[in-house]
């Protein structure tokens, strides 16, 4: 060891060189989630879109049974408005 400005210097043979680093046992089970996790966040974002399409189909039902009833009730309205009408022609000819 050499003393150079009140630092010392290695003169090891190992200093400089590039040790191998051990192997970390997660490194290659994280590659293969990174395609799971956007196949899982494609599942995901499908899945919300359906379900938003199931919703929105089940609100256009929803909408197109009341339009019926009302369409019926109208109709009722229109038939009853005519029997009223022939009545009061029937009373008037009298």
């Amino acid at each position: 060891m050499q003393v150079q400005n009140r630092y010392k210097i290695r003169k090891d043979e190992t200093f400089g060189m590039k040790t191998a680093s051990p192997k970390q046992k997660g490194t290659k089970l994280k590659q293969s989630q990174n395609p799971g996790h956007k196949t899982c966040d494609a599942v995901e974002e499908a899945s919300m879109t359906a379900a938003y399409l199931i919703a929105e189909a089940e609100n256009k039902s929803f909408v197109a049974a009341e339009a019926v009833k009302e369409a019926e009730r109208v109709s009722k309205m229109a038939e009853d408005a005519d029997s009223l009408l022939q009545l009061a022609k029937e009373i008037f000819e009298t």
